[in-house]
């Protein structure tokens, strides 16, 4: 029953939203640990799926979080085809790469 499981997909999905973290400044936490500044970061959120079809959507789908540079960001809007490799595990769906369908990476 402890067995680990981790299985690495490459599916078709569509971007859900997309967002900017403010940067933010090194402090102490309570324990008086200093944790680092971090920059401007960048988000996207992908539905991604092996089965879609036009009635239903996506069938069977995992909601996934993927930190983008600044010119990919500029480059998606919502529903957005995207090609998501993510990485299956005891803990859930775990971003890995994410690209731009072929379709699309034309005319970007």
């Amino acid at each position: 029953m402890n067995e680990k499981f981790e299985h690495t997909l490459v599916q078709t999905g569509v971007v859900l939203s997309r967002y900017t973290k403010a940067p933010t400044r090194e402090f102490k936490n309570e324990k008086g640990d200093v944790i680092a500044a971090k920059p401007e970061r960048y988000y996207v959120k992908v539905a991604v799926g092996a089965a879609f079809s036009q009635e239903d959507g996506y069938l069977e789908m995992s909601v996934v979080e993927f930190e983008v540079t600044k010119e990919f960001l500029s480059n998606v809007k919502y529903n957005t085809p995207v090609v998501a490799t993510i990485k299956l595990t005891n803990f859930g769906a775990r971003a890995v790469k994410l690209e731009l369908k072929n379709e699309l990476r034309k005319v970007v």
